[in-house]
């Protein structure tokens, strides 16, 4: 019995770590290209604060690789907060895909640490 609910934390473990894996990397990618738009826009407060995001995502994206426990509580507000200032940035610019992608990267981020948290409390449940 014991072996078994070892494989099972095992198997846990595993689809967390890469659910932090995978929101980790698209964190990095979009704090990259987030900064990069000071080099591709005139400097306007927007880019200023879109570059801004950029840099937390950054942060936010190395500390996912190392699976801080209390990380998803901080993301999700965050990237709702950049999700939410990205459309209405979408809805006065032309579209392109640096901002479609942003977005996109932000809804993934966001169902992984929901999903993280989701699993934790499964798994808590199933040990009582």
């Amino acid at each position: 019995m014991q072996e078994s609910a070892d494989h099972i934390m095992t198997q846990a473990d595993t689809k967390e770590a890469g659910l932090f894996r995978t929101a980790g990397i698209l964190l990095l990618l979009s704090g990259l290209s987030h900064m990069a738009q000071l080099l591709l826009y005139e400097p306007a407060p927007v880019v200023k604060v879109a570059a801004s995001f950029g840099v937390a995502y950054t942060v936010l994206g190395v500390l996912a690789l190392q699976r801080l426990r209390f990380l998803p509580w901080l993301v999700i507000p965050v990237c709702t907060v950049g999700f939410v200032g990205g459309t209405t940035r979408m809805l006065s610019e032309p579209l392109n895909l640096q901002f479609a992608a942003h977005q996109l990267i932000h809804i993934v981020v966001i169902a992984c640490f929901i999903a993280v948290i989701f699993h934790r409390r499964s798994n808590r449940a199933g040990m009582r």
